[in-house]
């Protein structure tokens, strides 16, 4: 088996397991003009944010996969004689997401240095799971009540709270959820591909009820059914969640998150003489990584 670089990131760190996809992968074919399939081509996939390079051969039959490698931006290059120079990028810029596995068909030009449109299949042809992701932008921009993540899996066809089951000493403090009608107990949490469901297998959380703050989350993918075995065990659906790794550049934001009884105005059933019940809470923090 391979040993895949790992990337480090502030305070925490992804482990890579046989067990379970902590991140995405790219597989495909390689191609002569002519249509003929090119074994022992090296393939170099390059991952434009951390500067990190993965080199892969195709085999007899033209084809080549790469597993876990972490959701991000990457361009792939080939080398091989009589085709496009070593180095030279076929395809630039393909956006891979947590679970994401993405066919890619290569089809390279006699002319040196010059290209042909690779085929990228955007509709996953590897696998008939069912799933929904939430990408990096909603994260940040979306306003969340406790910026817990896992509030966000809502957003997904099939995913609803379970009001019926209460915050409570035996089943949890966090908000709970039903994936495709499953009880909450029955979902699974993976966070780098590590389980985090809580002691009573529902939710995991703080007592606080929120779950890592989203700016610690770079994106996660909700699994509602179908998904393969080795996810394992999960009757219901699978959060899974991966952090936010460094970058060649350093990166830092801070933030305030502000809720105050004076910004809001009286319902219909409050009462004309009173005040409104004084409330404010402010969230704020801090990132830093690179």
């Amino acid at each position: 088996m391979r040993i895949i670089p790992i990337l480090v990131a502030s305070l925490a760190m992804g482990i890579e397991s046989p067990a379970q996809t902590t991140g995405a992968g790219v597989e495909g074919t390689i191609t002569d003009p002519a249509g003929t399939l090119l074994a022992g081509t090296s393939l170099q996939i390059h991952n434009t944010k951390t500067g990190a390079v993965w080199t892969i051969t195709t085999n007899a039959a033209g084809h080549f996969r790469a597993p876990l490698l972490p959701p991000g931006e990457y361009d792939l290059s080939i080398s091989a004689a009589d085709f496009v120079r070593a180095g030279d990028a076929i395809l630039d810029r393909i956006q891979l997401t947590v679970g994401d596995e993405a066919r890619v068909n290569l089809a390279v030009s006699m002319d040196p240095g010059g290209r042909k449109g690779p085929l990228l299949a955007r509709i996953n042809l590897t696998s008939g799971a069912l799933s929904g992701l939430v990408d990096d932008k909603v994260i940040r921009d979306l306003p969340l009540n406790g910026r817990s993540f896992h509030q966000l899996a809502l957003l997904h066809a099939g995913v609803m709270s379970s009001r019926s089951s209460g915050k409570d000493p035996n089943g949890g403090r966090m908000p709970k959820i039903s994936i495709n009608g499953a009880r909450p107990e029955l979902n699974s949490f993976l966070l780098d591909g590590t389980d985090i469901n809580d002691v009573f297998d529902t939710t995991p959380g703080l007592v606080a009820g929120v779950l890592l703050g989203v700016e610690a989350v770079r994106e996660f993918r909700v699994m509602i059914n179908s998904y393969s075995a080795e996810f394992g065990r999960a009757a219901g659906g699978v959060v899974h969640a991966v952090t936010r790794s460094g970058e060649n550049q350093f990166h830092g934001s801070a933030f305030e998150f502000l809720r105050n009884s004076r910004l809001d105005a009286k319902n219909y059933f409050d009462r004309k003489d009173r005040a409104i019940p004084p409330f404010k809470r402010n969230q704020f923090g801090a990132t830093f990584g690179g």
